[in-house]
């Protein structure tokens, strides 16, 4: 059900019901949003509003302190002061600030959101809208108090003939915001960060060399079907946990040239995989991670071809070290972006051991020990092209059989639940759209795909 209040306000369409539950509130929004939730370090977590057609994008994210007790008002100050000192103006004499391009259009210090204490300010200044022409770009800030040293800070930037249609509408899906127990979520998520954290401080060389093999694993990716020959393929994976060089990932230097770094040993995860739905995906991947799991190194490769034609590719290099992350990623035609990010001190999962986890978790659990982990880690995924926090649920089944795995791989996404044998090898995962996930004898799948004419 729509609000009246809502209902009321002609040309507003805010039928939508979003949840957000990593910042702890609800939000009223149009239909047709896009959304993606990012997570920055250890303390900061942000939701990323996008219409389909349209020119404006709100981010609203979480801000938390622990050794002063701000206000919205100084978090305001704060933020409209960034934005003046980046829009300053320098004497080309002496090259020292003599004012700002940018413009503070209306400020309010005392505003209730969700019953909640609020402050809000629009900036505006110059930006090139191509050639020598400059339009006015439109920012919008409004910092709501959510409980003791938390806040929930939200931006939106428009600019354009429509901007004053898109900051009614910013304020209209601020006024929607509905706090949850913020208090109670942010308390969860610390235990699951903490309980991460402690299992990983309690893996040793030993655990990881465990699990590692020569062998490759074989998945078949299918939709269910009346029967075996009746499922339809979507694709394969395989995937090799072993021990490795650093220089295995970037395949296009030749061993004999790698450097020392490049020939140290560590743990290391290929992954080959191919979808034939809706069209051809290959994706080649490679993971090494030191063995003191300070630092990693990765590349993900990515062709995508759709008819007859050059297939495009994508490429991803990923590389930790000193507590930095740096992501480089290559879209056909563009130049280069870059993502970087502080790791967090607690809780952070490297791609390699993404692929490891339930094999550890078993192995560290053994015939005897606890029947249910629940772990909330940091990682980057590819597809948020961001840092984000994922939960991870493992459960005993009864006699010590295998595992039940529940896992989200950022805030928002779809639950996978997985089914493991005592080892946490997989048996069956439930995908997206109602596809599984299966380990294969490659023969088999060789011989399924003959039948049914899949190169």
């Amino acid at each position: 059900v729509v609000p009246g209040w809502i209902a009321a306000q002609p040309g507003l369409d805010l039928s939508v019901a979003m949840e957000v539950p990593e910042l702890g509130i609800d939000l009223r929004v149009p239909p047709e949003i896009n959304r993606r939730t990012v997570q920055r370090g250890a303390s900061e977590s942000a939701l990323i509003l996008t219409p389909a057609h349209d020119g404006w994008s709100i981010r609203i994210a979480e801000v938390a302190f622990d050794d002063r007790r701000p206000t919205p008002v100084d978090l305001l100050d704060l933020f409209v002061g960034r934005e003046i000192a980046a829009a300053r103006v320098l004497d080309p004499n002496t090259n020292e600030p003599v004012g700002s391009g940018a413009v503070i259009d209306r400020r309010l210090d005392r505003l209730r959101i969700g019953e909640r204490n609020a402050a809000r300010a629009y900036v505006s200044k110059p930006v090139e809208a191509g050639g020598t022409t400059t339009i006015r770009a439109h920012i919008g800030i409004t910092v709501v108090e959510a409980g003791p040293n938390r806040f929930v800070a939200a931006r939106v930037d428009t600019r354009g003939d429509r901007a004053a249609e898109h900051i009614r509408l910013y304020e209209a899906i601020m006024a929607s915001m509905r706090f949850r127990d913020g208090e109670h979520a942010a308390t969860q998520r610390g235990i699951a960060v903490r309980a991460a954290d402690r299992f990983v401080q309690l893996l040793s060389e030993d655990d990881f060399n465990a699990v590692l093999s020569e062998e490759p694993r074989f998945y078949r990716l299918y939709e269910p079907g009346p029967t075996t020959e009746g499922d339809i393929e979507v694709g394969y994976q395989r995937v090799t946990i072993r021990r490795g060089q650093l220089g295995e990932v970037d395949r296009s230097i030749e061993r004999d040239d790698w450097n020392t770094e490049q020939r140290q040993f560590g743990y290391f995860v290929e992954l080959r995989a191919r979808l034939f739905v809706p069209f051809r995906v290959d994706t080649g991947a490679f993971f090494f991670l030191s063995r003191n799991r300070d630092f990693e190194v990765g590349r993900v490769e990515t062709a995508v071809t759709n008819g007859t034609g050059e297939p495009l590719r994508v490429s991803e290099d990923i590389i930790r070290r000193e507590g930095r992350l740096t992501v480089k990623t290559i879209n056909p035609g563009q130049p280069a972006s870059f993502y970087e990010s502080n790791t967090p001190d607690r809780g952070y999962l490297s791609r390699a051991e993404l692929y490891m986890l339930p094999l550890l978790v078993a192995r560290v659990a053994g015939d005897d020990g606890a029947a249910a982990f629940d772990f909330g880690f940091y990682h980057y995924d590819s597809s948020q092209s961001a840092m984000v926090f994922r939960t991870d649920s493992f459960e005993r089944l009864g006699g010590g059989t295998g595992w039940a795995h529940r896992s989200v791989r950022f805030p928002g996404a779809s639950e996978t639940v997985a089914s493991l044998d005592a080892e946490g090898e997989l048996i069956r995962r439930e995908l997206d759209a109602g596809r599984v996930m299966e380990p294969v004898d490659p023969e088999e799948l060789r011989r399924l795909y003959a039948l049914k004419n899949i190169e």
